[in-house]
């Protein structure tokens, strides 16, 4: 008789430790259901969904081919620095903005530096390669070369450091302000309102940087079309 209660005992324990065990693995009402392996909390069903992150104003909005950013990969989103310095290689292009409803283009084997100037706000140092700027009326924007600024007052223009170390620049569509870096020789406020592509070409003659008109060369209104697409994107 003993034998027999201490083997319904027994048992009885192990139907108590078995129910405590299906308990556990039960969800209790309103919990929240998680990861065993992870131990992590899992997602549940109506969470509200995140806010995306606010876009940088200054950033990448298309790149093709290799382009860095202070050294480092660019690709679109990516947001630029107030001196960021951003290079193309070969095959590489990218189109960028600084500003809403301002976009620019660096062509490929291009380099150049951002910050600022006592000119203007936004000053890019174009060490090689060539640019293209689209500029909303009012911005403080100019391209610095060794030997040419060229200042925006709300246009287009082209620029290009050129392999013999002279620049090219071309107001393509309204007015832009040419000069030499040191403002005491050619200075001018050059006018294309209806995209006359009005260039100058700007060289070290002797010890003074001489500016002469040159024909347009190197740019055309349908890469210029290309550009302009990312307008939109930029605002």
């Amino acid at each position: 008789m003993k034998s027999i209660r201490v083997l319904v005992g027994v048992m009885g324990l192990s139907l108590l430790g078995l129910a405590l065990a299906c308990h556990k693995e039960e969800a209790a009402p309103g919990a929240v259901p998680t990861d065993a392996a992870a131990g992590q909390v899992a997602p549940t069903e109506g969470l509200a969904p995140q806010e995306p992150q606010p876009k940088a104003t200054r950033r990448f909005l298309a790149v093709e081919g290799a382009v860095t950013v202070d050294g480092a990969p660019a690709a679109v989103g990516n947001a630029i620095g107030e001196t960021s310095t951003i290079e193309t290689a070969a095959d590489g292009s990218a189109v960028i903005t600084l500003e809403p409803g301002s976009v620019v283009k660096l062509r490929p084997s291009t380099k150049v530096t951002l910050g600022t100037s006592e000119r203007k706000k936004l000053s890019v140092k174009l060490a090689l390669g060539a640019i293209w700027s689209f500029l909303t009326p009012g911005s403080s924007y100019e391209v610095v070369s060794p030997n040419a600024v060229a200042g925006v007052r709300g246009t287009v223009f082209y620029m290009e450091a050129e392999a013999a170390g002279a620049t090219y620049v071309c107001a393509c569509e309204g007015k832009v302000e040419m000069q030499t870096p040191d403002g005491k020789g050619f200075k001018k406020v050059v006018n294309s309102p209806k995209k006359n592509h009005k260039g100058f070409r700007f060289a070290q003659k002797g010890k003074k940087i001489k500016a002469k008109p040159a024909k347009r060369a190197n740019h055309t209104d349908d890469e210029a079309a290309t550009i302009m697409a990312h307008v939109e994107e930029s605002k």
